[in-house]
């Protein structure tokens, strides 16, 4: 409806000025030919079409700013959840990359405790003792090498599953920056057609 009203009011505008041209180009014409008494009411017919015009005008400026206003009011109501929602997915990132990097610390000292149980597994096995007390010790070091591998394998699925949540955050991080981007640019366009509007009223 404000569209309509906006391109009833241009042509209202635009009639209202073609026909005081036609007045004062009539009234000139006349001038010539008649007496002053149809000059000056011709003239004031012109002035009549002008202040219509004027009229007109005025009803135009103010549908027109309207309508933008309400284009940026609206623009910025979309940039406001979008910007929310990338400041959550940041926040999101961030637990998760704190997460992946103690997982990594965690591998990382799993790893060297294996290491160095391999390391004493291999220096019992090298000494050859086949005391009771040497066989227990190599079923617990082999349990125990067991029991950190199974947790360093849990450990690299967690990582797995957080570096993938991280991939899935960051695509909605850029989709939610071009919302907002666009969002931008409909208001700063909105913005520009108030200002060119303005300007040619």
């Amino acid at each position: 409806q404000l569209v309509g009203r906006h391109h009833a009011l241009i042509q209202q505008a635009a009639s209202a000025q073609a026909a005081a041209a036609a007045a004062l180009q009539r009234a000139q014409t006349v001038r010539m030919q008649v007496g002053t008494m149809n000059v000056k009411e011709l003239a004031a017919k012109a002035q009549e079409m002008q202040a219509q015009v004027t009229v007109a005008a005025a009803e135009l400026e103010a549908s027109t700013a309207a309508k933008h206003q309400a284009d940026i009011k609206a623009a910025c109501l979309k940039i406001a959840p979008a910007e929310l929602k990338i400041k959550v997915a940041m926040q999101k990132i961030s637990k998760a990359e704190r997460d992946h990097r103690m997982h990594a610390k965690q591998v990382q000292q799993l790893e060297e405790h294996l290491d160095a149980s391999k390391k004493k597994l291999a220096e019992l096995e090298s000494n050859e003792r086949a005391s009771g007390t040497l066989q227990e010790q190599h079923k617990e070091l082999a349990a125990a090498g067991d029991k950190l591998e199974a947790r360093l394998a849990e450990i690299e699925a967690d990582a797995s599953k957080l570096s993938k949540q991280s991939s899935e955050q960051a695509k909605l991080l850029r989709k939610l920056q071009h919302q907002a981007e666009a969002a931008r640019a409909a208001a700063h366009a909105a913005a520009r057609t108030t200002d060119a509007e303005h300007e040619r009223l």
